[in-house]
């Protein structure tokens, strides 16, 4: 959130990012609540989500990064 609210603030004032803020996050287009709620489960669906693709589309890496115990959630954040 803290990116999103950083970048808004370069271009309007604290109400009017606050407000776009509040839009964005409960606007079904965009679908961010998920990503804000307690667990997370919008974050966890995302990480699942890009872990499928990896292995999909890049498995020699995702196997690498796997075994040296890097999973997607300490980078994909």
């Amino acid at each position: 959130m803290g990116y999103m609210v950083a970048i808004l603030l370069m271009y309007v004032d604290k109400i009017d990012a606050f407000s776009i803020m509040l839009k964005m996050i409960n606007n079904k287009i965009y679908n961010l609540r998920p990503f804000y709620m307690p667990q997370m489960p919008g974050l966890k669906v995302s990480i699942y989500i890009f872990l499928s693709l990896f292995k999909k589309f890049m498995p020699k890496l995702c196997e690498h990064l796997l075994n040296e115990g890097i999973n997607p959630a300490m980078y994909a954040t």
